[in-house]
């Protein structure tokens, strides 16, 4: 037929014709990571059918990754726990009963109260896997158990020991503010890989939008990563030397006066310490250590300092290391000394969430 609209259904006598599934659009949030990119979730009758982007969110711009586009299967999965089960034959026979929650909670209390009992609150320990915002309550817990013993690798080697640095040394910590509209003019990529690998999936979205204004780029990083290969400098240094680098490029920077006088005079305490601690901090000290060229080292103290406003996107990988907390407090330094902190297009805060005024 070459008319559609010339087509009429026609619907058996004493029949109706089966009523069109109702679709609701919620509004919502991606968490099958650290990020947060919006996302439309369509359901219909109770049931999830569909994920998308949001194009309204500020993080993603309607986009999604592969773990975003996975939702469904994650939710609907035939191997996802969806309620408590307790093991009724041997291990490994795979027989199991559905059980509880009441009874699950009981049986571990009874559990967890009998190893109390008979070996002390400290025969138990707890652990859990990548930080999500349920760790606080994991620690309390053992707190209220009586047991020190909990582990999270986040508080050890990944990401937490930032935080906590820049809280004692900020007082806040930062984050790079690629949502304002204010496009950075240099960015550096220190121990990070964004383009294809990231804590925060959404990072992915807005450093590729960065890129597009085509600023200045220096790439820490020991491997020849497809932002080291496009990089203004790539400073390939030995793993684990980043303290030594930082000290250096913080030493080229006082040393040549690079620094924004006026923003480390009206908003930093004990420049002249940290200018006496890394007198002796050459890059020709570090380069030996590091062994990236000390001209090189210069070069990116230089380029950093002159380019305005500037970024310093780090990653983990910093963070991997016995000395990372003052590896933090070093590198941090150098957004301060050069004035790219709480200004759009360089380190910006996160607003605070408003208290409950009935709390």
């Amino acid at each position: 037929m070459d008319n559609l609209d010339d087509v009429t259904a026609t619907v058996p006598d004493g029949a109706m014709p089966a009523a069109a599934p109702v679709r609701t659009i919620l509004k919502s949030v991606c968490r099958s990571c650290h990020g947060g990119c919006g996302v439309n979730l369509h359901v219909e009758d109770g049931r999830l059918v569909k994920v998308e982007g949001d194009r309204t969110s500020p993080l993603n711009r309607g986009r999604l990754c592969p773990i975003g586009t996975s939702t469904l299967d994650l939710v609907y999965h035939p191997d996802r726990l969806k309620y408590p089960m307790r093991r009724t034959g041997a291990r490994g026979e795979g027989k199991w009963e559905r059980i509880s929650w009441d009874e699950a909670l009981d049986e571990i209390a009874r559990r967890l109260q009998a190893i109390k009992d008979e070996h002390g609150a400290q025969a138990i320990a707890l652990g859990t896997g990548t930080g999500r915002h349920h760790i606080r309550w994991v620690s309390r817990f053992g707190h209220a158990l009586g047991t020190p013993n909990w582990c999270e690798p986040g508080f050890a080697q990944c990401f937490h020991p930032r935080i906590n640095t820049m809280l004692l040394t900020f007082g806040e910590f930062p984050v790079n503010d690629f949502t304002s509209g204010t496009k950075p003019e240099c960015i550096v990529y220190w121990g990070h890989n964004p383009m294809n690998s990231g804590p925060d999936g959404e990072t992915r979205f807005v450093v590729r939008d960065s890129l597009a204004g085509k600023p200045k780029t220096i790439v820490v990083d020991p491997r020849r990563t497809e932002l080291a290969k496009n990089a203004d400098l790539w400073l390939q240094l030995r793993p684990g030397t980043d303290d030594a680098l930082a000290l250096a490029m913080l030493h080229a920077i006082i040393e040549e006066k690079l620094y924004d006088a006026a923003f480390v005079r009206d908003w930093t305490h004990g420049f002249e310490q940290l200018a006496e601690r890394v007198k002796r901090y050459s890059p020709e000290w570090a380069a030996p250590i590091t062994w990236v060229p000390a001209e090189k080292i210069r070069a990116a103290a230089r380029l950093y300092a002159a380019t305005k406003p500037s970024m310093m996107e780090w990653g983990c990988a910093i963070e991997h290391t016995p000395n990372c907390i003052q590896t933090v407090r070093a590198i941090s330094m150098l957004p301060a000394l050069t004035g790219n902190v709480d200004v759009p297009g360089g380190w910006v805060f996160g607003m605070k969430g408003w208290a409950d005024s009935r709390a």
